[in-house]
């Protein structure tokens, strides 16, 4: 024989071991058996071949203590030794067991002490147990209850409180059913408490305080206790409340019977505060208490073994059990008064939006009422009037906007203005709530006089005459300047601004053949006036009139193309009517044709000569106000043609003048000589040049003297 190993594995850790050839394989466990001075579960496993070897595994678990863990050991013998009895030793070489039939269905194992003598202290009988993996399933199958009732949990807590370690079962599958196991404890009490709590408000349920209260008082270790106690609490709590909210006397519920009274109060097993211990106690929360009850406990409670630690309870905190009832009484008077509101903007805004307020809140927490127990008096009633508030407000927010005159582009933004206007609530999703419903009220009024603005416009625009001054009155027969730019970042607006788009579309497209029509004859209309104007006439100043209309700051798009034709009709009779007089001009000078139609090499202030026309340099000057002009001077013997120019300078009035002398053959390019002044003296000499001249006639007060 030999020992193969010694491990220690966690209680709450439920895993396998070894596969071996299935000869055989048998499980036993001895439970709650005592050893010495300690209590234990011991699980074993006899598996191997008949033919070949066998492995004895055994695992001890004491059951006296909170947290605690199994210890095993492993031997492996040859089934030839387990024919009879064998002795088994630890791994130091302590003997501990005396095994004998283990092949059978009814093995024997003694405990040995260290003389190797059975212990008198010691003995227990094995019992044939399922196979670990049946024992874990069968666990999981009762932690996966939906609707889980104390019994269910009481049968849970006896399966797993009998779980062999994990290491008996196969290796592969230890991990996961751990997992599922832990994963499984966890979620069964969760759904354990929500049954419990939903049950509790079923006033038809009448057995579930007792069932609870009973589960609680079976608990043997302190955080269980903790857990069903703070659950028999709550629920305490929900059926108190429930019965209140159906008219029906809430202390129906209390311990009232003096040997229940007495299990209550003598069967606490931790600590619990005053407040907590006394509704444990009595089975009522304090907030439903009254002096006669409380009188009424204080005389069951007599005969119990713990009455004085009760009754000393119920003397020092009686004034404090006082402030909780009180305290209780205003939060239901508030439940009340709220429930009772007129839904009104005024109303919601005085009562801040229906924010609890936090001051009460805290001063009803420290009279002992939890910020739970307010809520779940007080929230049913907020939340009736929230909802109402949701559903009414925005009505009256859109009757108040009806009754105001809005334009069309500050319809987006009334809401938003009216909400800074009462005052903004920060995270208050109740008038975060109506303001955006209020959105939607605006958006349908929105819709409403924009469709309307549309449908009168077009109809003025289809009525209309079909005629150049209708055009100008109407911007082109338009109707976009009916409805503003409408932008906005609330969904309440999106469909409605699509429906007055697509409506401002239909409408211009209605208007569309009406515009062409009238465009297209204006056109034509103002293109023959200025082609037929005579440039000297009166006619031109009818061509003119007809544009002043379209010569305006920011002309709307749609005369923008009777605009453009007029500037550049304009342009081209204001080119006519230069020339025009521009023929006037020489028509009134005796010189030869042909000297209008030569040019002159003007000097420029940067450098250089450029050809200037004649023609454009006396029609030019004129246009500038200078006056220049052309004469012919006859002699007896003969005549020359001069170029005259009329200066004003610092002096007065200088007339200067020069003789333009034909070109040469087969060029226009003509000179002048002989600069005359008609007082002063000039600056050049008598080698100037042409061009020299002609700088004095550009620029006289560079060449004149005094």
């Amino acid at each position: 024989m030999k020992a193969i190993r010694n491990t220690a594995f966690a209680f709450v850790l439920f895993g396998p071991s070894a596969a071996f050839a299935d000869n055989i394989e048998h499980y036993f466990t001895a439970d709650g058996y005592q050893c010495g001075q300690n209590s234990y579960i011991a699980e074993w496993s006899v598996i191997g071949d008949l033919d070949g070897d066998v492995t004895i595994q055994g695992f001890l678990r004491r059951v006296d203590r909170a947290r605690s863990t199994f210890e095993g050991l492993t031997w492996q013998f040859s089934a030839a030794e387990m024919s009879g009895s064998v002795t088994a030793s630890s791994t130091n070489g302590r003997t501990l067991y005396e095994f004998a039939d283990m092949l059978s269905n009814a093995p024997r194992i003694t405990a040995l002490d260290r003389r190797g003598e059975p212990r008198d202290d010691c003995a227990f009988t094995l019992e044939a147990a399922l196979h670990p993996s049946e024992r874990f399933n069968a666990t999981i199958s009762a932690l996966s209850i939906a609707k889980p009732t104390a019994n269910e949990g009481r049968v849970a807590n006896d399966l797993l409180s009998h779980l062999p370690p994990a290491t008996m079962l196969p290796t592969l599958s230890q991990t996961a059913t751990e997992r599922e196991v832990q994963n499984g404890i966890d979620q069964f009490w969760d759904r354990y408490e929500a049954a419990v709590l939903a049950r509790a408000e079923n006033l038809e349920d009448t057995g579930l305080l007792d069932e609870v209260a009973l589960f609680w008082a079976e608990q043997d270790t302190d955080q269980r206790s903790r857990f069903h106690g703070n659950l028999l609490l709550q629920a305490q709590g929900i059926r108190a409340r429930s019965l209140r909210q159906q008219a029906e006397d809430a202390t129906q519920i209390a311990i009232l019977e003096k040997s229940a009274l007495c299990a209550r109060i003598d069967g606490f097993k931790i600590r619990w505060d005053w407040d907590k211990y006394l509704e444990l106690a009595t089975g009522l929360p304090l907030e439903f208490w009254n002096e006669t009850l409380a009188e009424d406990f204080l005389t069951m409670s007599r005969s119990c073994e713990n009455a004085d630690t009760f009754q000393n309870v119920m003397s020092r905190r009686w004034p404090d059990v006082q402030a909780r009832i009180a305290a209780f009484e205003e939060v239901t008077a508030e439940r009340d008064r709220i429930a009772n509101l007129d839904i009104t903007l005024e109303s919601i805004v005085a009562e801040d939006w229906l924010a609890l307020d936090r001051t009460r809140i805290n001063e009803w927490r420290r009279l002992g009422l939890s910020q739970d127990d307010v809520l779940s008096i007080i929230s049913p009633a907020l939340e009736t009037q929230r909802q109402a508030a949701m559903a009414q407000l925005p009505e009256e927010l859109g009757n108040l906007a009806r009754a105001e005159p809005i334009e069309l582009s500050a319809f987006i933004s009334w809401c938003d203005r009216k909400r800074q206007e009462l005052g903004y609530a920060y995270n208050n999703e109740l008038q975060t709530a109506v303001f955006e419903n209020c959105n939607e009220e605006l958006a349908v009024q929105l819709r409403e006089q924009a469709l309307e603005a549309i449908n009168e416009r077009t109809t003025a625009l289809m009525s209309a005459p079909e005629d150049i001054e209708n055009l100008v009155k109407t911007d082109g027969y338009s109707i976009e300047n009916v409805i503003p730019r409408i932008r906005s970042n609330s969904s309440a607006f999106e469909h409605v601004i699509a429906d007055i788009n697509a409506a401002v579309m239909s409408a211009r497209q209605e208007t569309e053949v009406k515009y062409q029509t009238v465009l297209n004859s204006s056109l034509e209309g103002i293109r023959t006036a200025f082609e037929n104007a005579d440039p000297m006439e009166e006619s031109a100043e009818a061509a003119i009139g007809m544009c002043v209309p379209f010569n305006r700051f920011r002309t709307p798009q749609r005369l923008r193309p009777i605009s453009d034709l007029c500037q550049t009709l304009g342009r081209d009779l204001q080119v006519r009517r230069q020339e025009a007089v521009c023929d006037l001009t020489w028509s009134k000078m005796e010189v030869p044709e042909d000297v209008q139609r030569g040019y002159l090499s003007i000097p420029q202030l940067l450098g250089g000569a450029q050809p200037v026309s004649i023609r454009a340099l006396v029609c030019d000057s004129t246009r500038a106000g200078v006056n220049v002009w052309i004469a012919e001077d006859r002699g007896w013997f003969s005549s020359e043609i001069r170029l005259h120019r009329e200066a004003q300078l610092q002096t007065g009035t200088v007339e200067m003048s020069a003789r333009l002398n034909e070109p040469e053959a087969a060029t226009a390019s003509w000179s002048v000589d002989d600069l005359k002044l008609s007082s002063g003296t000039s600056r050049l000499n008598e080698s100037a040049t042409s061009e020299d001249i002609m700088g004095c006639f550009y620029y006289p007060e560079t060449c004149y003297q005094p």
